[in-house]
């Protein structure tokens, strides 16, 4: 499986462009609210958020 990642500042529109970068090479498109949804659906967004850089120790 292949990925790429697409780190951005507000407003850049970095979303969007990644929306489309995925579209234009057939790749599914995972944003912040998606990967959250399946990490707690799958039982590990506890494990994620003690590794997690934005989460305050």
């Amino acid at each position: 499986m292949k990925w790429i990642t697409v780190s951005r500042k507000m407003g850049t529109h970095g979303s969007e462009i990644a929306r489309r970068v995925a579209s234009e090479l057939g790749y599914r498109f995972y944003d912040t609210e998606a990967i959250n949804q399946m990490a707690q659906e799958l039982g590990v967004l506890e494990s994620i958020r003690e590794v997690d850089e934005k989460t305050p120790p």
